[in-house]
């Protein structure tokens, strides 16, 4: 039996036009990045740029695997690399964590193990 895909495994975000929406499968989301009303969003290959705030977008993601670990980040948890301390990477990009998200961080760590 062929098994159907998700219904909810991707979203629309805002384009840079008013009426452009661009659809953006959760799988290619490596982390997001807050700059205050925008979030630039890396996705595999590419940066997209959109008008809405991280909480808006972290809202729209299913949690785990996104998850936020500092007040201007939001990452992919399937696509952590590796954890140092308060550095998260994802491939060679270091992304701080915040003190406030540490925690629920680690459990999530402890919980995949």
């Amino acid at each position: 039996m062929a098994s159907v895909p998700a219904a909810n495994d991707y979203l629309f975000v805002k384009g840079e036009s008013k009426n452009k929406f661009l659809r953006v499968s959760h799988a290619d989301i490596l982390y997001a990045e807050a700059l205050g009303n925008y979030v630039t969003l890396f996705v595999a290959g590419q940066r997209l740029i959109t008008y809405q705030t991280l909480k808006e977008l972290a809202a729209q993601l299913p949690q785990p695997p996104f998850l936020r670990v500092h007040k201007s980040f939001l990452v992919s948890v399937d696509k952590i690399s590796m954890i140092d301390g308060n550095t998260v990477y994802i491939g060679e990009q270091a992304i701080p964590v915040g003190e406030t998200y540490r925690d629920s961080l680690y459990r999530l760590v402890r919980e995949r193990d």
